[in-house]
């Protein structure tokens, strides 16, 4: 009977994997990396935000809080660096 050199992976043992293997799940969920621009060509298949997409009442919020800047915090902005400094 001939010995073999190679250990065989017991029970608790990770199996060793080549350098490629490890590339190619090296992202969340074991999908493989992307090459290239392929993500230029790959759908989207997550929902992407864009500011056209707010609703009235969120539109509301971004021109309140806009305007409390202008008048709460840019008037003390030069105050508010020293005291930072």
């Amino acid at each position: 009977m001939a010995s073999s050199d190679a250990k065989p992976a017991t029970a608790g043992e990770p199996e060793e994997s080549t350098p490629e293997q490890r590339l190619d799940s090296a992202t969340d969920g074991g999908t493989p990396m992307r090459q290239g621009g392929d993500f230029l060509l790959t759908p989207v298949v997550q929902t992407i935000f864009c500011r056209e997409s707010l609703s009235e009442e969120q539109d509301e919020i971004v021109k309140m809080v806009r305007e409390f800047a202008a008048n709460s915090i840019h008037p003390h902005i030069e105050e508010l660096a020293r005291r930072t400094s």
